[in-house]
This record gives C-alpha cells, sequence and structure tokens, in this order.
C-alpha cells in the first residue's frame, strides 16, 4: 500500500541495501501506527465527555503525523527513528506518571512498538537502550497500582507484574540475541560480498592484461619477424647471386661478401639486444650497476659499426672526455648505445655522427647529433611523452621496434631521453641521468 504513494516509493527506494530499505518500510508502518491508536483513542475521550484526555491524545496523534511528514520530506531515517522512540518514551514516562489508576492504552502500545522498532531500526544495542529504559514504568505502574479483576480466584497485581515483565524479558531477550546473530551475519556477508567483488575486479583486471598482453605479444612477434627478416632476405639474395654466377670478379665477389657479413651482423646484434631486453622480465632478474668508462663502451659500438659507417660513407666522432665514468648498468646502456648509433647511422647518408657528454652535480647528459634525414614528428612527440612501449607497438604496428626498446631501457636504468628533430635536417638525441648514478 505504502508504494503506491510516490515520495514513499522515492523515500524506501533511497535505501543502500535492502535490509536498509525494510527498516524505511518498518518506520513508516510505526510512525502510523503511532498516529492512529491516538487518534482513535481521541474520538473515545469525546464520546465520554473528556476533553483534557483527548487534548493530550490528539496532540500525540499529530506528533507522530509531523515526524512521517519529516521522514517522508528528507530527514534521514536515523535520526527520525530517535526522534519517534524518544517522543514515545517520555509518553509512555508521562502517562505512567499521571495515570496512576489506570494503565493507559496508548502506553502499552508504544511499549511494544519501542521493544520491536528499537531492534528492528537501530540494532541490538539502541534496542535493548530504549526497551528496557520504557519496560521500567509498564511493570513499576501495574505492580503498584493496577488492581483488574478477572474471573475465577483474585490475581494480585503484583503476579500480574510478574507475568508481564517476564514476557516482555523474554520479547527483548530473543530480539537481543536474534539480531545479535543477525547483525554478525550481515557483517559477515557483506566483508565476502566485497571479498568477492574485490576478487571479481581483480579477475577482470587480469583478463583484460592477458587481453592487452596478447594483442601486444602477437605485434611483439610481428615487428621482431620483420626485422630479422630483412637482413634474412637480403643473405638469401646475395647467396643466390653467389651461387648462380661462380665466376665473379674479385670486386664483386668482395661486395657480395661484404653484404652478407654486414646483414649477418645486423641480424645478430639485433637477436642479441631482444634477448638482453627479455632477460628483464625472467624471474628473479636484478639490475646490477657497475662503474665503467663511458668513452671505451662508445668507442666499442664504433668499432662494430666501421663497416656500416664506411657502406654509408658516414663518418662518426667520439667527443667524449676519454676518463669520463658513468655508474650504471652497462649491458642496458650498452643496448641503447647500439640501437641508438645503428638507427643513426641507418638514416644518414654521406654525413656525421657525433657523441658527447656533458656533467654536471645533478646529472649526466649523454648526446648523439646526426646530420641524417630525422624523425617524423609523430615518433619524435612519442619518445618525448610518458608512452609505454606497448602503446608504440599499439600505434605504429611495431615499426622501429630498437628506438622503442631504447625508451623502456632507459626508464629501467632511470633516465631519460630527449630527442629534437626535423625531417631532413638531422636528429638529436640526448639520454639524461641522474646524478646519484654517476
Amino acid at each position: 500500500m505504502l508504494s503506491f504513494c510516490k515520495p514513499i516509493r522515492r523515500l524506501i527506494g533511497a535505501g543502500n541495501d535492502a535490509v536498509e530499505q525494510v527498516r524505511i518500510k518498518i518506520l513508516l508502518c510505526a510512525l502510523l501506527l503511532s498516529s492512529f491508536t491516538p487518534a482513535a483513542v481521541t474520538s473515545f475521550f469525546l464520546q465520554h465527555q473528556q476533553p483534557g484526555a483527548a487534548l493530550r491524545t490528539c496532540f500525540d496523534s499529530f506528533l507522530f503525523a509531523g515526524l512521517l511528514i519529516l521522514l517522508v520530506s528528507g530527514i534521514h531515517w536515523r535520526r527520525c527513528a530517535h526522534l519517534s522512540l524518544l517522543f514515545q518514551t517520555l509518553i509512555i514516562w508521562g502517562n505512567a506518571l499521571l495515570f496512576k489508576q489506570d494503565l493507559h492504552l496508548i502506553a502499552l502500545q508504544f511499549t511494544l512498538l519501542v521493544i520491536l522498532c528499537s531492534f528492528f531500526l537501530l540494532g541490538k544495542k539502541w534496542g535493548l537502550v530504549y526497551s528496557l529504559i520504557n519496560l521500567s514504568p509498564a511493570v513499576w505502574h501495574i505492580s503498584l497500582y493496577t488492581t483488574p479483576a478477572f474471573p475465577g480466584p483474585p490475581v494480585k497485581s503484583g503476579l500480574i507484574a510478574i507475568i508481564l515483565l517476564v514476557n516482555f524479558a523474554f520479547i527483548i531477550f530473543a530480539h537481543y540475541h536474534f539480531f545479535n546473530a543477525f547483525t554478525d551475519t550481515i557483517h559477515t556477508l557483506n566483508q565476502r560480498t566485497k571479498q568477492l567483488n574485490d576478487t571479481i575486479k581483480a579477475l577482470e583486471s587480469s583478463r583484460d592484461g592477458l587481453r592487452q598482453q596478447t594483442r601486444l605479444q602477437k605485434k611483439l612477434i610481428a615487428a621482431i619477424t620483420h626485422d630479422i627478416k630483412s637482413p634474412l632476405k637480403y643473405l638469401m639474395l646475395t647467396g643466390r647471386s653467389l651461387y648462380r654466377n661462380r665466376k665473379l670478379r674479385p670486386e664483386n665477389l668482395q661486395e657480395s661478401i661484404r653484404a652478407i657479413y654486414a646483414s649477418s651482423f645486423q641480424m645478430y646484434h639485433f637477436t642479441n639486444n631482444l634477448l638482453q631486453y627479455a632477460g628483464l622480465y625472467l624471474e628473479d632478474s636484478r639490475i646490477v650497476m657497475t662503474h665503467f668508462n663511458l668513452y671505451e663502451l662508445v668507442n666499442e659500438k664504433i668499432a662494430i659499426f666501421r663497416e656500416m659507417t664506411l657502406s654509408q660513407n658516414n663518418h662518426v666522432y667520439n667527443n667524449i672526455y676519454p676518463r669520463m665514468q658513468v655508474y650504471t648498468n652497462k649491458e642496458l646502456l650498452t643496448v641503447i648505445v647500439h640501437n641508438l648509433l645503428d638507427n643513426a647511422i641507418k638514416y644518414t647518408v654521406n654525413g656525421q655522427i657525433s657523441f658527447s657528454a656533458i656533467q654536471t652535480e645533478r646529472k649526466l647528459e649523454i648526446c648523439l647529433k646526426d646530420t641524417g634525414t630525422g624523425m617524423p614528428p609523430d615518433l619524435v612527440d612519442w619518445c618525448n611523452s610518458r608512452q609505454t612501449i606497448r602503446d608504440f607497438i599499439t600505434e605504429s604496428g611495431g615499426q622501429g621496434l630498437g628506438l622503442a626498446m631504447v625508451k623502456e631501457l632507459v626508464g629501467v636504468i632511470q633516465g631519460s631521453l630527449s630527442v629534437k628533430s626535423d625531417e631532413g635536417e638531422g636528429t638529436t638525441i640526448i639520454l639524461m641521468l641522474p646524478a646519484e648514478q654517476l
């Protein structure tokens, strides 16, 4: 019946859960009953020409009707429940003190309502408090002033008080222990529900991560295949040319051998760098920091790329101070320098490539500058952003995987990259390492 009233339906629907919605319904019914009973008693007093008593019961009826209006208007249901129970407590005590020759009907009903509603609405603690406060005047009043007449032997008022006390105590006892178990059960269910929700969220997150990881691995495999396929194809074509033309001139033979060497070299170092990169994600892998000479590391890489540099007619210069020391993971920095130099040589023809380094109190800047074709603007933006290798592979399809590896490895050794490039005018890449790594 209550659900047909739109404000009341909205009030019930505002409950956080099913238990709270039931409590709001109980409070609504209790307020209606608390307003109805005094109204009915008012009509009885008017018929028997007792205007004073009728005025008091009429006031009680309007009091609880007002609480009902406040509840529907937006007052919090717990606050309204406390107000209702406090008013009922005042009325019970007032009737017990005023009507010494008879126990008022409203007091009896309010005592029962308080015992029931306090447990249902506010839980075991408040239920016990309100029940004991409101049971006392009823038992005290009956034991002292009530002399009822029953058919049969006379029954003393003290015995009636004891019987009522035992029955009310049983109601309180049953409600207290029931709501004690009910509260514990609800608390346990809420905890398990929360744990279940957390587990579901973790599983969903893990599932999404696995799906993303699967897509990433597919693109990563495609990128690796692309980077290995090109030198393998070149090896195949060169080998086929040597096989079909066995009588080659010495200069042509030397050129073919050089091409085979360059392709083999490129494939070997790409595979080696990839293995070192993959080793970062193995279990129990640790990043070991050591002191080493930066100038010598760069010289080693320049020597490795000497043949490729000559084939592109480039010149590579190492302008780093010969005694400059750096404290970081040597293997990872070697992979970073290798890939940066590889890209610089690959995209520079008849040009210059130079290494330099500046050391301050806060950081070390390693600079690689070339006069090649430069980078596309979107690739420069990606290098200078905080996006990861996953974002790069997702957006680019895996093209330029070496540069993506460089950026991730730079993060591993707690460094950062800064790239400046204009297409057709060369590229400047600055690798910055923090002061604690110097």
